[in-house]
């Protein structure tokens, strides 16, 4: 008459994993489910931004091949300068030596 049902212990903690396990999948769902309304807003912005995304990256990519021009050229200029001192140098080598 004064004894209380008991549920053995292995009952319980198989009961505490099970709803831990539900709501891990409550919280998956919920982000999955949040990460698709978020995803839907985006498209929507880039559907009307596309064009304005394209242009801004064309012009970011045309800016990097104008300064890649300009830095091959400015080191074919040292080249072509370096050559001719070296030139020079021959030259005065050579001077110096018809000298002596």
């Amino acid at each position: 008459m004064g004894s209380k049902p008991t549920v053995p212990e292995s009952t319980l903690n198989f009961l505490f994993t099970q709803s831990i396990a539900v709501d891990e999948d409550m919280a998956n769902f919920t982000i999955s489910l949040l990460n698709v309304y978020k995803l839907s807003i985006l498209m929507q912005r880039l559907q009307v931004n596309r064009h304005q995304m394209f242009l801004g990256i064309s012009k970011q990519k045309l800016q990097k091949m104008v300064k890649n021009r300009l830095f091959i050229q400015k080191r074919m200029e040292m080249a072509f300068s370096m050559k001719n001192h070296v030139n020079q140098y021959q030259i005065n080598q050579r001077i110096m030596l018809r000298l002596e």
